[in-house]
């Protein structure tokens, strides 16, 4: 159901993409990347503080979920929620910061 969502948004099919994504994190509630996905469609639909929920999901499951970070970030920039903005920034600067100082590659990297 996740693939499905994203064929759907990448379509331009964002009411479809949410039921499917929806469906899917009721399939697999442990699966952060469904709950991120569709934040994305939200953020797409400019719904930001449904996409601000699903990024904080995505990341109740999995901490360290930085492309879902760096997401909800710019979710929050939208929402003008600079204090949450301000911190969450900051972690996502000091995990970056610490990966490139063990000679790692960045958190996250979109071809």
């Amino acid at each position: 159901a996740a693939n499905l969502g994203i064929v759907l948004s990448d379509l331009g099919r964002y009411e479809e993409a949410i039921g499917a994504y929806q469906q899917a994190m009721e399939l697999n509630p442990r699966l952060a990347e469904a709950p991120k996905c569709l934040g994305d469609t939200y953020k797409s639909l400019n719904r930001y503080t449904e996409a601000i929920k699903m990024y904080k999901k995505a990341l109740a499951i999995r901490p360290e979920y930085y492309e879902a970070l760096n997401d909800l970030i710019h979710a929050l920039q939208h929402t003008c929620a600079w204090d949450e903005w301000e911190r969450r920034l900051k972690v996502l600067s000091g995990a970056l910061s610490q990966e490139l100082a063990t000679g790692g590659q960045p958190l996250f990297v979109k071809p």
